[in-house]
């Protein structure tokens, strides 16, 4: 065939334009009859052939496209064509005449095309994820008081996981972009599939909707990436749930904490004297029995401990001390009365000494004086030292509950003799011993203990000499000697007798006497087993300590300090998410530039689609029936096209299949 004259050439490329160009706002439609249409299909066919209307090469990419548009000074017009058959608007261009397009193969700048961009992307994202990982993994366990950096460990993973999602969804739109035309490339397929993919590129609302239609795609690549832009919408959640920031205790270097123990008892309160049974007077002695007092009274003394953190621990320890052994023996123990026709009576209860005997012990409940009233004891306790030595004492008490003053009234005397009381009977044993404490702990003003083991002593040597009068006690099971001033444990056990041996006597119709300090009524109505446990724990911890205290040869245990801090700790299963969308992203990316070895790099770009559209076989649109992209798609999804070349023309182009 020859070639096409100067005039023809111009005829075509008027006929090409359609004579009349015109804009996208304001379309103009040219009236061509159905010879002319032929003679400017003939025309277009002869002048591809030569060069002069550009093809589009599979191996030359959309930067070919590009670079053949910036060489040949392509201008594009929106025109309408109108006929009697077929009438669309159209994207046109204006080549210069007598100038051949350069379209024979890639631009020299053939990295800038490739999937280098999203390759590096994938590998910026990577990176950031590998740079997550190793703060994440040096900051677990790490105390946030030792962070040295600025920026804060939160502010810190949220850049780096911004960096890797934002990187991550460039070769995800980017793939999802190219895998549109690979779509139609490989089959026919509706038209409307194009818009659907191409959406799905630009973000998660359209990766949602291919996700939806992908019934109907049915394509493994493109459905996996838009899920991956879809789950990507967690990324920043799960990342902010990485770190958290708990409290924990740990030991302070160079601090110790210390708690007051003993093995020997020397008293700064009982002094002994130069002369046998005298006591040297002693302030502390006042001390003493003020602290002993408060213990009954339910303030017990603690001992001397320090706690300079904010929690402290010690090893089980054992310490001198003085227990206590309780029995409620109400209904257990014998009682006798006298004779309670007479006015007055004694009644006799049978206590155990607490060495395998017993003790009788006598309340008197009724006398009949001048005034004729009736004085009645409502309570009575004795504390009595056990010998050898007074190593020991025991403590009984017996508490009237229901006292019936009159029984069987003598008419117009209006009294007669009482009825034996009602009354419940206490005893308890103190005596020395071993105490091993376990699972001790503190905090500043507080100290704790698990559980206390005690033992009692047993005598083993009195009055050592060496110019020290003392008693030594050792431990049946340990073995542990405790050495106790003799003059303390004599006197001590004599004092306590002398605190607690009390009685309440209620002398009807009046009140009951009220002594300087009223022990005799809170022995009365104390829990009485509280009250015993406290009055031991009391002298226990009072031989524990020196100042305050009264043991002059106190000393201390040694334990741990502990403090209370914030550290850093990693949630790693938050850390699935993003790194699973990553590695994802950058094996569909692989999977991605595989499968389009053989198939133009078009990717997103939009030159590419006007180089590509619709070819002429598409009849039936009539002008102003795609006024709005509804009813362009609406219209796509009954049009079948296959991305091909034809026999005529070798330009990829949207032909539409039946």
């Amino acid at each position: 065939m020859e070639p096409p004259s100067s005039q023809e050439q111009r005829c075509a490329s008027d006929i090409l334009v359609g004579r009349t160009r015109v804009d996208a706002v304001s379309p103009i439609s040219t009236h061509l009859d159905y010879q002319s249409e032929n003679r400017r299909t003939r025309l277009l066919t002869t002048m591809q052939s030569q060069g002069t209307i550009p093809r589009y090469p599979e191996e030359a990419g959309i930067e070919g496209v590009a670079h053949s548009v910036q060489d040949r000074g392509t201008r594009a017009i929106l025109l309408s064509e109108s006929s009697g058959s077929t009438g669309n608007s159209r994207i046109s261009s204006d080549f210069p005449r007598q100038q051949k397009p350069n379209v024979k193969g890639p631009p020299t700048w053939w990295w800038w095309w490739w999937w280098w961009w999203e390759i590096g992307a994938a590998v910026l994202s990577i990176t950031s994820l590998v740079l997550l990982f190793v703060l994440l993994s040096k900051s677990d366990g790490r105390r946030l008081q030792s962070w040295y950096l600025p920026i804060q460990p939160n502010s810190l993973i949220a850049v780096l996981t911004t960096v890797a999602k934002t990187s991550m969804m460039v070769p995800v739109a980017s793939c999802l972009s190219q895998l549109k035309w690979r779509h139609f490339i490989s089959q026919p397929r509706p038209l409307d599939q194009f818009q659907v993919m191409d959406d799905a590129s630009r973000g998660p609302w359209g990766s949602f909707m291919l996700l939806i239609k992908g019934l109907k795609i049915r394509t493994f690549l493109p459905l996996s990436l838009a899920f991956v832009t879809v789950v990507g919408l967690g990324f920043e959640p799960s990342a902010q749930q990485i770190l958290d920031f708990p409290e924990r205790t740990s030991v302070l270097a160079n601090v110790s904490a210390e708690v007051g123990i003993a093995t020997e008892y020397l008293s700064k309160g009982f002094v002994p004297g130069n002369t046998v049974w005298k006591l040297e007077p002693s302030t502390d002695l006042f001390r003493l029995q003020s602290s002993l007092i408060d213990g009954i009274s339910g303030a017990v003394f603690e001992p001397n401990f320090n706690c300079p953190s904010d929690y402290c621990t010690w090893d089980d320890f054992t310490t001198l001390g003085i227990c206590s052994a309780y029995q409620n023996l109400t209904g257990r123990i014998e009682m006798s009365c006298d004779d309670p026709d007479d006015p007055l009576f004694n009644c006799t209860y049978i206590f155990p000494d607490g060495k395998g005997s017993t003790i009788a012990r006598n309340v008197t409940f009724g006398d009949l004086g001048k005034s004729q009233y009736l004085r009645v004891e409502s309570f009575r306790s004795w504390f009595e030292s056990t010998a050898p030595q007074n190593r020991s004492g025991v403590l009984s008490a017996v508490k009237v509950t229901n006292y019936d003053l009159y029984r069987n009234a003598i008419p117009g005397i209006g009294f007669a003799y009482p009825e034996p009381p009602v009354t419940e009977s206490y005893f308890t044993r103190f005596y020395w011993c071993a105490q091993t404490f376990r699972n001790v702990t503190a905090i500043p003003r507080q100290l704790s203990y698990g559980s206390v083991d005690v033992e009692e002593l047993n005598e083993i040597q009195y009055d050592i000499g060496g110019g020290c009068s003392c008693t030594v006690f050792s431990s049946p099971t340990a073995g542990t000697n405790f050495t106790v001033d003799s003059t303390l444990v004599e006197y001590l056990m004599d004092y306590l007798e002398n605190l607690l041996t009390q009685a309440v006597i209620n002398v009807a119709p009046y009140s009951p006497q009220v002594n300087t300090i009223d022990l005799a009524n809170y022995l009365y109505t104390a829990n009485f087993q509280n009250l015993t446990v406290n009055l031991a724990a009391t002298i226990s911890n009072q031989i524990r300590s020196a100042d305050p205290g009264d043991n002059k040869n106190a000393s201390t245990v040694h334990g741990i300090a502990h403090t209370k801090e914030i550290y850093i700790h990693v949630r790693w299963p938050w850390t699935i998410l993003p790194a699973a969308t990553v590695l994802i992203t950058s094996m569909l990316l692989v999977l991605a530039i595989l499968v389009n070895m053989k198939h133009p790099l078009l990717k997103s770009s939009a030159l590419a689609l006007l180089f590509h559209g619709l070819d002429d076989d598409f009849a039936g649109i009539h002008p102003g029936q795609l006024e709005t992209a509804e009813k362009i798609e609406h219209a796509a999804k009954s049009m079948r096209v296959h991305l091909a070349a034809s026999g005529e023309d070798p330009l990829l182009k949207f032909r539409r299949q039946e």
